[in-house]
């Protein structure tokens, strides 16, 4: 519809006047498993339309081009330059005054957005490369309003691109990710070349690059007027490894942050994984909202995130992205003769399955050959054919790849392959490691012998730990020793608890966690007692594990850091849900109200009794997470008949309930059973009476016809919840069937 392309070819060409375009989805140069093209030479033009529209590709490659005019294009989520799984989407505006806007209360991903397919938790489930987004604006004084994950943004193995060429525009993104960020292995970048521009952005806005992504913020020129309204944006970055990088070339502008921002870094949960922001203005007389930021000065507030204002030499403009979308502006990707050898080598292989020995044969050439492209294949096929078969390897073919010269070929061996299952595997491991260059890819093998724990390793990672340079395989080397749970180890890991470096130190506190003597108990008490926070937190869980009711003091103590676990949830993760694991009790991150309560509990609360729920409750969710849920459901009633109030084993029983009958009562493809969808809610409910799992209950007893309960439940969540629109829209339903 209107230039979409879907399992196929759409074109929509429009040679002149004012036109309005209204679709529902895949619509206006949308590519889905094909390709769309919408191209309007003029006129000042409407588009509208709901999701995966405006330049939205999907397994396929989505156009939109407007050469003319003061435009307006509106949409929920997913367009106005989206790519998702191995799509791409490219919005080129030539000129006018144009308004774009996504729906703000919404996870965006528009204008200039990528989005991959992440699971989480990482047990069992797939995961899906992401895309690519471009929106292109060359001129016009420019108006974007959008949610999260725009305005060049992406999530999860994508690239979000927004180029701006000129003209004064106006950013607005009510939502994290935005104007040049991402998260969880991706990248954003926001470019505008020149004006006067406002950004206003939220948390996480305006060059936030996290987990292992890149988010870069670049503007060229003009007297510019920034505001983070949540703090936390400008050069912000809160997970592991992540790279944020904001530049604002010239101009006098105006910095208005209430918060953290300006060349900001979240300390992590621990030492080896700091991200890097870097803030950068490079002219001008600017103004800043906080104290500790101002005109021509320097700042440098954390390891690793550094902030300058100054004079600098006039950069010369960023010309590699002129005339995108024009003729020839695009190239496409042209298949050399090794790639063909290649894909070749991947087809050749999908046949060899159950011929182990031709497999391999296959994949020994293909890692010998002399072009790039066709060992990237190799170890691609191999990936795809060798997970679970990986016993059908020995010491002698892991130990060619482990040995291949390249290194990201000896970085798979060790993350991708099984190697577990390997014949031999360990001896092969430890042989590779002296002769490893590498620290990154030796760090990898360290971990790997702690995972396999071949006899005759402890003692030669102990005497490597004493000549090895890298400090992360020094951590690295202790925590494997400490694998092996070793009584002879005891003391050598003790001292370990004085090394100079943290990260070392705190993997000594972790892997002491079997021995149980008063002296390690002590060591553990000295070594929080240092000031590194670090430490601090691992040896008080440490010590909560030994059955130590002290090790909850450190952790409360650890609260009062500002860190990624004491600042966000974290995913379920934070730290005020790891010391309720040990305590029973959870006031999440309230500082105050843990130090009252042990004040009044530290020394009588049943922490041995937690540890047994605790275990328990840990092989319940080891279940889940590996997609057996009727285990899971059998090990979480076990656990909670043993201890009926440990609340992690309650609360997480009670969410796994509420998935499971909710798609009982309400989703066909699931094997719709409404009476056991409806036991299940009930005891979801036992278990945890929030709004959300009563609204499960009512539909539960509607879907049974038993439309006197649904609503005497569904008002019960409404109160709990009573600005939740969907629980008021659903009581009414239950209502008007009662009374039919």
């Amino acid at each position: 519809m209107q230039g979409s392309g879907v399992l196929g070819c759409g074109i929509l060409y429009d040679l002149a006047g004012d036109d309005g375009y209204r679709a529902l989805d895949f619509s206006q140069g949308t590519g889905y498993m094909g390709w769309g093209l919408l191209w309007d030479c003029d006129g000042n033009d409407m588009y509208q339309a709901r999701r995966m529209v405006q330049a939205a590709g999907l397994m396929g490659i989505g156009m939109l081009k407007d050469d003319a005019g003061h435009d307006r294009y509106e949409c929920e989520f997913m367009g106005q330059a989206f790519g998702s799984t191995a799509g791409l989407g490219i919005l080129n505006d030539r000129s006018g005054d144009d308004l774009y806007r996504a729906d703000p209360e919404q996870f965006s991903f528009a204008q200039g957005s990528g989005c991959g397919c992440r699971s989480y938790p990482w047990f069992n489930d797939f995961a899906m490369y992401g895309g690519c987004g471009i929106l292109a604006d060359k001129a016009g004084d420019d108006r974007y309003f959008s949610g999260s994950f725009s305005q060049g943004a992406s999530y999860f193995l994508s690239l979000g691109v927004l180029l701006d060429d000129c003209g004064n525009d106006t950013y607005d993104a009510r939502g994290s990710y935005s104007h040049g960020g991402g998260v969880h292995l991706t990248s954003g970048f926001c470019l505008d070349s020149s004006g006067d521009d406002i950004y206003t952005g939220q948390w996480a806005g305006t060059a936030a690059g996290n987990d292992r992504s890149a988010g870069l913020f670049i503007d060229l020129s003009g007297n510019d007027r920034y505001y983070a309204l949540d703090g936390d944006g400008l050069a912000y970055s809160h997970k592991p490894h992540g790279l944020s990088i904001f530049i604002d070339s010239s101009g006098s502008d105006v910095y208005d942050s209430p918060d953290y921002s300006a060349a900001y870094v979240l300390p992590p949960m621990t030492p080896n994984n700091w991200s890097r922001a870097v803030f950068l203005d490079c002219g001008g007389e600017d103004a800043y909202s906080l104290e500790d930021r101002e005109n021509n000065s320097k700042w440098h507030l954390q390891p690793t995130a550094f902030g300058f204002d100054g004079e600098v030499a006039e950069p010369d403009p960023i010309k590699w992205y002129e005339n995108l979308g024009g003729t020839g502006a695009l190239s496409w990707f042209e298949c050399s003769d090794s790639v063909c050898d290649a894909l070749e080598l991947l087809r050749m292989t999908r046949s060899l399955v159950t011929e182990p020995e031709s497999l391999k044969r296959l994949l020994r050439k293909g890692m010998a050959a002399a072009d790039t492209a066709t060992q990237s294949a190799a170890m691609e096929a191999a990936g795809d054919l060798l997970i679970g078969k990986s016993k059908e390897l020995n010491g002698t073919d892991l130990s060619a790849l482990l040995n291949h010269p390249r290194k990201d070929v000896r970085s798979w061996t060790v993350m991708t392959l099984d190697i577990e299952k390997c014949v031999d595997a360990g001896e092969a491991v430890r042989k590779a490691i002296p002769e490893e260059d590498d620290p990154y890819v030796r760090k990898l093998m360290i971990r790997a012998l702690g995972n396999l724990k071949p006899d005759n390793a402890r003692k030669f990672l102990k005497h490597r730990f004493k000549d090895e340079t890298d400090s992360l395989c020094r951590a690295w080397s202790v925590r494997s020793v400490g694998a092996y749970e070793h009584p002879d180890d005891v003391e050598w890991l003790t001292g370990c608890l004085q090394d100079d470096n943290s990260f070392t130190r705190m993997m000594a506190a972790a892997s002491l966690d079997f021995a149980s003597d008063n002296e390690v108990k002590a060591a553990l008490k000295s070594a929080a007692e240092t000031g590194d926070p670090y430490v601090l937190k691992t040896a008080g869980e440490t010590l909560l594990k030994l059955g130590v009711r002290d090790g909850a003091r450190y952790l409360i103590e650890y609260i009062s850091y500002r860190a990624l676990d004491t600042s966000s949830d974290n995913y379920g993760s934070n730290i005020g849900a790891v010391i309720a694991e040990y305590t029973n009790v959870d006031f999440s991150r309230d500082y105050d109200a843990w130090v009252e309560w042990f004040d009044t509990h530290g020394a009588s609360f049943e922490l041995a009794a937690n540890l047994t729920a605790r275990e328990a409750w840990l092989e319940a969710k080891k279940a889940e997470r590996a997609g057996h849920r009727d285990e899971a459901m059998t090990a979480y009633e076990s656990a909670l008949a043993a201890n009926p109030g440990y609340i992690k084993a309650r609360t997480d029983y009670a969410a796994l309930l509420n998935t499971i009958a909710w798609n009982m009562v309400t989703v066909p493809e699931t094997g719709t059973d409404t009476a056991e969808g409806l036991k299940l809610a009930q005891r979801c409910v036992e278990l945890d009476a929030q709004a959300m799992y009563l609204d499960t209950l009512a539909e539960a007893y509607f879907r049974n016809s038993r439309y006197e309960k649904a609503v005497e439940v569904q008002k019960q969540a409404v109160e709990k919840a009573p600005d939740e629109k969907t629980y008021r829209d659903r009581l009414e339903k239950f209502i008007a069937a009662m009374t039919e």
